[in-house]
């Protein structure tokens, strides 16, 4: 693989991430941390706009399971 490849995923991987925090401090502000994981599963399993979209939600169950705090 080559080195541009390699930093388009990192970056790729990088918007994901800050996506998905920024994602889980609004769901936080609001709702519990069990609804939240709830919808985020049920969600998984339909169908996505983008797949940038189904890897937010991804990483958003990836945080919450790792005790992501705000």
């Amino acid at each position: 693989m080559t080195s541009a490849y390699l930093e388009m995923r990192e970056a790729e991987r990088k918007r994901v991430d800050s996506a998905a925090r920024l994602y889980l401090e609004e769901l936080l502000s609001d709702y519990s941390r069990q609804w939240i994981m709830e919808k985020l599963r049920v969600k998984s399993y339909g169908t996505f706009r983008s797949n940038f979209d189904k890897g937010v939600n991804i990483r958003c169950i990836q945080l919450l399971k790792d005790g992501f705090n705000v």
